[in-house]
Parts: structure tokens; C-alpha cells; sequence
């Protein structure tokens, strides 16, 4: 009949409306996944997506150019960063898996010879599983060294403070000791855990000690001149000696 015709047209059209407005819709998602994945691929930091199996589902741009060698989708990831069998150990996004918690780390690379600092991120169902990790992979190769380097100097600085006789001493400002080399403590009888962290009153020196000390430091921390004097301490074994003291301010980069 008419009715059928006109109703199986109506049908047709609106089949057609509706393939049209979800043509329209695709690619109105494409252009924001697009858009999205130039915004992450933008980023200084390398993005990894993690599937609960350790193969890599996703990387941003910036994981291609730190790691140039091979396609790293559906790769197991550390064989793909560290062509090693093994998991990382620790593995923060295999942490992340387990906790569901944001895990992070600092980590050598054997392979490539670099330091990265690795951030997991669990990204979760809508009833709270674990469905994937997110790594953030940041290239911190050039501090790590100089830290390494600093608690290098550090420790080496240590060895000939605590082979020289002379007491050396650090103390921040708010008067509180902050090192001292062993020659302090085997001259004064102090332990560390006495005099570390403290100030001189908490540590135990007598009263006209910490005035007379107080007022040299406050001095040299309001002038930034170093200051020479002589003094009276009682020592351990020796009884009173008199020392000469060098106080001299340390400088910040400013």
C-alpha cells in the first residue's frame, strides 16, 4: 500500500540521517583523539601505556626518540627499554598493577647507559581494576651525575676532615650543628647523636661557652667576614686547652 511505501522511505532517510550523523561523530572523535595525542606527544616527558601482560599498548612521540631502536608496540616492555627476559626489579609499574597506587623510581639504564626517573600511573575500570599503567619516562641522566658526583666530593671531603686533628664544625643558621669530623668528638667526649642537629645549649655546653660562641656566629652571619679569636675548652683527656678558631660564613649561589 501508499502507507507501507512512504513509511519503508521514511526509514530509509532516517537510516541514512543517522549514517551520516555518526560519519559526523567519528571523525569529530578522530580530530580529538588527534588533537590529544599531538597535545601528549608534545611532551618533554615519554608516555608509555602498559597492558596488564607487560606489553606496551601505547607510547607518545617522545618514547620514540628515546628509544629509537625498534617499534615498541606490543613488545614486552622491558625487553623493548632494557632487552632483558627479566622484569625490572624494582618495577614500579608492575607495583603499580598490584597496589593500584602511583609508583615511583629512579632507575639506571644498562643498555643505553642513562638515568630515568619513571612515575607509574594504574588507570582503572570503572569498578576500580587495574586495566592498564601509564609510565611517565623522564631522562635525568645529567643530574643523577652531578648528585652522584656532589656525594662523591662529599664523601671524599669527609675522609680528609676526619684524618685532620684540627676540629672542623658546621652550623646553619639557626645555630644548630650540622657536622662535625671526628676530631670534635674524641677531643669533647660528644657523640654525634648528642650533637648533631643540635645547638650548643642543647647539647650540653656550659652556659658561658654558648653565650661566647652564639655571639662569634651571629657576628659572622651578620657581616659575612670570617672571624679569628682564641678560646678555653675543656677537653677529655687533657683537661682546659686553649684552641684558635677560624669561623667562616659559606655562600650560596646568590
Amino acid at each position: 500500500s501508499w502507507s507501507e511505501i512512504m513509511s519503508d522511505k521514511y526509514d530509509t532517510e532516517n537510516i541514512g540521517d543517522r549514517i551520516n550523523f555518526l560519519e559526523v561523530e567519528i571523525k569529530k572523535v578522530k580530530a580529538e583523539r588527534d588533537r590529544l595525542e599531538n597535545i601528549l606527544s608534545s611532551l618533554d616527558t615519554g608516555l608509555s601505556l602498559i597492558n596488564p601482560d607487560s606489553t606496551i599498548s601505547w607510547v607518545n612521540n617522545r618514547i620514540r626518540e628515546m628509544f629509537p631502536d625498534g617499534e615498541p608496540i606490543g613488545k614486552i616492555c622491558h625487553r623493548f627499554y632494557e632487552s632483558s627476559d627479566n622484569k625490572c626489579a624494582p618495577c614500579p609499574t608492575f607495583q603499580s598493577f598490584q597496589t593500584g597506587c602511583v609508583e615511583e623510581i629512579e632507575r639506571f639504564n644498562p643498555v643505553n647507559k642513562k638515568w630515568y626517573r619513571i612515575i607509574s600511573q594504574p588507570i582503572k575500570s570503572p569498578d576500580g581494576q587495574v586495566i592498564n599503567v601509564l609510565e611517565g619516562i623522564t631522562e635525568i641522566t645529567e643530574s643523577k651525575q652531578a648528585e652522584i658526583g656532589l656525594a662523591e666530593n662529599e664523601r671524599n671531603m669527609s675522609t680528609i676532615l676526619n684524618n685532620t686533628h684540627d676540629v672542623v664544625v658546621r652550623i646553619d643558621r639557626d645555630f644548630k650543628n650540622i657536622f662535625a669530623n671526628s676530631a670534635l668528638y674524641s677531643t669533647t667526649g660528644l657523640t654525634p647523636e648528642k650533637y648533631l642537629g643540635k645547638t650548643n645549649e642543647e647539647s650540653g655546653m656550659n652556659e658561658q661557652l654558648c653565650s661566647f660562641w652564639r655571639k662569634k656566629h651571629q657576628e659572622v652571619f651578620a657581616t659575612g667576614k670570617p672571624d679569628y679569636f682564641e678560646f678555653i675548652y675543656p677537653t677529655v683527656d687533657e683537661g682546659e686547652r686553649t684552641f684558635q678558631a677560624a669561623v667562616c660564613p659559606e655562600f650560596n649561589d646568590n
